[in-house]
């Protein structure tokens, strides 16, 4: 081992991202940093830009810029904007939010997405650009009867078994080719 990894190892604290955006201005509620993948995607340039609301998910890879550097080619100056998401909400894998957005309560928006404007509370939302196709009642409804008719695999240890994957049963066979003949299925924690 060299001896700058020995170093590093007895003597460098890892720092929390939480903790370096706060820094910056950027608060992320406790509520909200338990389900979200990585801070990394935040703007490091202006991260004071962006306000998070209590009990979100943030997928991994999810990207929220509030500066468009291009300006300051054709303008002179940079633009800048704030970013605000509000309680409640879900940003799939790999969304990318642009300056100036607002993203109300309750709402969903679609893996891959790209926002570049503001998204009403109490929706979905998916696609470049990210566009409204319902209601979250709407949405519910839909899942409800889908649920009624896909595979359910129940677990026990919950969260904890879908993002760690370390338990291989029979059961978790059975309900891989379960889905695999009905292309969805749902994984249920039991409480």
């Amino acid at each position: 081992m060299k001896l700058k990894s020995l170093f590093h190892l007895l003597f460098q604290k890892e720092t929390d991202p939480f903790v370096e955006l706060e820094k910056n201005g950027c608060y992320v509620p406790l509520s909200t940093r338990e389900s979200m993948h990585s801070p990394n995607g935040i703007d490091s340039l202006f991260p004071y830009l962006v306000k998070i609301g209590e009990n979100c998910i943030v997928s991994s890879h999810v990207s929220m810029i509030t500066h468009d550097a291009a300006t300051s080619r054709t303008v002179g100056a940079v633009k800048v904007g704030k970013i605000e998401i509000g309680n409640n909400c879900y940003i799939g894998y790999k969304v990318t939010i642009l300056p100036g957005v607002t993203i109300g309560d309750n709402t969903i928006i679609g893996a891959n997405s790209l926002v570049c404007s503001d998204c009403e509370s109490n929706s979905v939302y998916v696609g470049n650009p990210a566009k409204r196709i319902c209601s979250i009642a709407e949405y519910i409804e839909k899942r409800k009867k889908e649920i009624e008719h896909a595979p359910l695999f129940e677990h026990k240890d919950g969260y904890k078994y879908y993002k760690k994957y370390k338990e291989h049963t029979k059961e978790c066979d059975q309900f891989r080719e379960e889905v695999f003949r009905s292309k969805i299925g749902y994984i249920k924690f039991k409480k």
